[in-house]
C-alpha cells in the first residue's frame, strides 16, 4: 500500500453477465489512508434511481465512502471482511464488528450491469489485489450484525 496504490479485492453484480465497461454494482477497494499506519477502506456502488412514468431509471454512482483502520490490524493478518447492502446504506464489518455504516444519498436497487470480478477492476491494469482470498461468499439477502459476528466467529 504505497501512497499510490489501490488494490480492488472485488466487484460485483448479483446478477448480470460480465462487462467491459467500466461499471459495478459494488467496488470494494483498500488503499492507502492520509496517514501512513492507516489502511483506507473504500466502498463505491451504483444504484438506480427512478425516471419517472415516461422516463427509464438511471444509475447512479456513489462514493467512494471511506474508513481508515490501523495499518497494524489488517496488513499480513488473515481478515474477515463483509459488506451488507440494503438500498439504503453500506455497512461494513472488520473481523466481525462493525466498523462504518454509510448512508447512500441516492437509495434505491443495485444497477444491474457488469459481472463478477474478484481481485481486479475493471477500469484497467495495475490495479490489482496482491495476497490471498479465501471463502468468498456472495448472498441474496441482507445479513445482520449477529449473522456476520457468528460467520466470523465460525470463521466463515
Amino acid at each position: 500500500f504505497g501512497s499510490k496504490d489501490r488494490q480492488f479485492i472485488l466487484e460485483t453484480t448479483a446478477e448480470g453477465k460480465p462487462s467491459s465497461k467500466a461499471a459495478y454494482h459494488l467496488s470494494l477497494e483498500l488503499s492507502t489512508a492520509t496517514e501512513a499506519k492507516n489502511i483506507a477502506i473504500r466502498l463505491h456502488t451504483q444504484t438506480l434511481r427512478p425516471g419517472g412514468p415516461q422516463k427509464a431509471p438511471v444509475a447512479k454512482a456513489q462514493g467512494a465512502f471511506q474508513s481508515s483502520h490501523l495499518r497494524s490490524e489488517i496488513e499480513g493478518k488473515w481478515s474477515h471482511l463483509a459488506v451488507c447492502f440494503d438500498s439504503k446504506h453500506l455497512k461494513v464489518f472488520l473481523n466481525g464488528q462493525i466498523i462504518a455504516t454509510h448512508v447512500l444519498e441516492h437509495p434505491g436497487p443495485a444497477a444491474e450491469h457488469g459481472g463478477l470480478i474478484i481481485g481486479g477492476h475493471r477500469a484497467g491494469t495495475g490495479r490489482n489485489f496482491e495476497g490471498k482470498i479465501d471463502e468468498l461468499t456472495i448472498w441474496q439477502r441482507v445479513l445482520d450484525a449477529v449473522e456476520v459476528r457468528k460467520f466470523y466467529q465460525q470463521g466463515l
